[in-house]
């Protein structure tokens, strides 16, 4: 049956009450991507890392960067609020702001940067969990990271039940519980690697070195986690599974907060010296180019390989088996401290 319509009138929803964001994340994408080169995938990864604006990245690019694992690194989660969190409190202690001013300014930083890089449902669980941790520490008290994502888990659901069929809130809440779950055992294993610099002379001490070997393995072991821990969600809805993801996402740790504390850098830069203004943007363009480079490697080979996603049930005990075994190291690496602690007072 053919039907036609007259369309009377249209409009954005709400585009009434955020005019005033939205023609400033207009003017600062205009200013991000200028003087970039030709080729538009450079002003779309700007767009995408700057202002949140992953829709503009190409169907295509996603479509590999989430067969490769990397697509996390180019939508705004609490990883690029943590990253502007540690930037920015390097700054203001830089500066020598004191420490309650850097307290109450980078809460009001990481506000206007979530609600400046589209709101999304990852970012603003990340600034509810800085929030609330930050005051804790304004009220002397202990912050607990767990505590603080499950207040930040309830204020979300009370403001909008329906965001647990968000994919994006189901993902971001399971990969962060069981990442702060097994922090002890990240935090144990980098202690392990410091404890032989404490008996050797000052001269022989290899603090940079231990200081890449914690990183490396912490972000490779919080890599592996995070990709097992999101199977569950990521099974149903890439299709294919890229084997490498652990391993790319330890470049893209280093290249994502650079090109985030390039991109203001540039403005000011930019402002600052405009004459040189050819040479800010080729510098982020080289750090884009290598960037996009490695978010789709493994997205393609025997590496990426085409699966069928199990029935949830299957994939809903996958993740408690996960959690069941950081259940059983967490209890054995109590077991080891506090029986070395009954030794050493026995003694």
């Amino acid at each position: 049956m053919r039907q036609e319509v007259r369309l009377r009138e249209w409009r954005v929803a709400g585009q009434e009450g955020r005019m005033g964001v939205r023609r400033l994340r207009e003017h600062l994408g205009g200013w991000l991507v200028e003087g970039l080169s030709s080729s538009p995938w450079e002003g779309q990864i700007v767009l995408a890392l700057g202002l949140g604006a992953s829709e503009a990245l190409p169907r295509e690019w996603r479509r590999r960067q989430a067969w490769a694992g990397t697509i996390h690194a180019f939508a705004i989660s609490g990883m690029h609020v943590g990253m502007v969190a540690w930037l920015a409190g390097l700054v203001l202690q830089w500066l020598g702001v004191p420490l309650w001013g850097r307290r109450v300014g980078l809460g009001i930083m990481l506000t206007g940067y979530v609600w400046l890089t589209g709101a999304s449902a990852s970012g603003f669980r990340a600034l509810g969990m800085v929030l609330a941790v930050f005051y804790a520490r304004m009220r002397w008290r202990v912050p607990s990271w767990a505590n603080a994502q499950g207040i930040s888990g309830l204020a979300a659901l009370l403001f909008q039940p329906l965001c647990v069929l968000n994919l994006g809130f189901l993902y971001s809440h399971t990969v962060v519980a069981l990442l702060l779950f097994a922090a002890p055992l990240f935090r144990e294993q980098g202690e392990l690697l410091e404890e032989r610099q404490r008996w050797l002379p000052q001269e022989m001490r290899r603090y940079r070195w231990i200081f890449l070997g914690k990183w490396g393995m912490g972000t490779l072991g919080a890599g592996i986690l995070a990709w097992s821990t999101a199977l569950w969600l990521s099974l149903e809805t890439n299709g294919r599974l890229g084997l490498m993801a652990p391993l790319v996402n330890l470049p893209l740790g280093l290249l994502i907060p650079l090109i985030l504390a390039f991109l203001p850098l540039r403005l000011l830069l930019g402002f600052l010296f405009p004459q040189a203004s050819s040479l800010w943007a080729g510098i982020l363009g080289l750090l884009l180019r290598l960037a996009g480079g490695v978010s789709t490697l493994g997205s393609q080979g025997d590496l990426c390989v085409a699966v069928v996603a199990p029935p949830l049930w299957t994939r809903l005990l996958f993740l408690l088996s996960l959690w069941a075994a950081l259940c059983w190291l967490r209890d054995r690496s109590y077991a080891r401290r506090y029986s070395g602690g009954s030794r050493e007072s026995k003694r």
